[in-house]
């Protein structure tokens, strides 16, 4: 649900304070809780949809009093703590972890052989490392280096690809799409 539809739902203001929604939904609660009208199946629809709109908003509330950013999720259109993920769109923790939802997660199959061709890499180097060790072996010294080195360069690719994964001109619609929310973009 959206902050202003929740609060047209309690029928409050957009500068209505944490008293205010609670005072709201305990006088609407009361006016169409299903103990009051039993038997009327619209009171208990709008009974839902205030208990809805109550626990996004004190979520939310939540949310801010922890210091944690809220604000308004890119995918579904919530109110909610919000993380922003590589391209930097805000999204609530539901559609961040989303399956399918965004290429950020989960990885694209690419990225993913990529991970695992670091993880062989340090693998073969600590096998060299500790072959090194035992025999006493410079050239197995040197390989363990090497096979290390191309483990970082592989991991370093790999992180690259992760953050540059979304397009360029998704990347620039979503910065422009951000600065018209914030008010800035009317330049």
């Amino acid at each position: 649900m959206r902050a202003a539809e929740c609060l047209r739902i309690l029928g409050l203001s957009a500068t209505a304070s944490r008293r205010e929604i609670k005072r709201a939904y305990r006088r609407l609660a009361l006016e169409y809780h299903p103990d009051m009208r039993q038997g009327d199946d619209e009171a208990k629809r709008r009974f839902v949809e205030l208990s809805r709109a109550y626990q996004t908003l004190m979520r939310a509330g939540r949310a801010g009093a922890g210091n944690r950013e809220t604000g308004i999720c890119a995918c579904c259109g919530q109110l909610a703590e919000v993380f922003h993920n590589p391209d930097g769109r805000a999204l609530c923790e539901r559609c961040i972890l989303k399956p399918g939802g965004r290429r950020f997660l989960p990885l694209p199959p690419i990225v993913v052989v990529k991970c695992v061709v670091g993880v062989v890499l340090n693998l073969v180097a600590a096998g060299c490392l500790t072959a090194a060790l035992l025999r006493h072996s410079p050239i197995l010294a040197a390989a363990a280096c090497v096979a290390g080195f191309l483990a970082l360069a592989s991991l370093a690719l790999t992180c690259l690809s992760i953050r540059y994964c979304v397009q360029p001109t998704e990347r620039t619609m979503y910065r422009r799409l951000a600065l018209r929310q914030t008010g800035m973009g009317s330049r």
